[in-house]
């Protein structure tokens, strides 16, 4: 995901939902003012210790416009989602 957070509050309606731990990575820029690094460091955190592996990928000088990016983050999602693979 580029640029993402669970908001306060939603995270036991969400993870008590999910049946399978994917792999997540998050691309986030380090001058988003959408989505603080600390917020998008304590989602990782919180889906971690539940169960899903998470990468973190911290984007210098990077805002929330993903159009800029977008080339980049799209060749390095679909290298993450090749090595991913999920059991049955």
């Amino acid at each position: 995901m580029h640029a993402g957070a669970l908001p306060p509050g939603y995270e036991g309606q969400i993870l008590a939902r999910t049946d399978r731990r994917t792999p997540i990575a998050i691309w986030v820029g380090d001058s988003d003012l959408l989505f603080h690094i600390d917020a998008v460091n304590a989602t990782k955190s919180l889906l971690e210790a539940n169960g899903f592996p998470v990468k973190l990928s911290v984007l210098p000088n990077h805002d929330h416009n993903y159009y800029a990016i977008s080339d980049k983050v799209n060749k390095q999602a679909w290298d993450f989602l090749k090595k991913s693979q999920l059991k049955p």
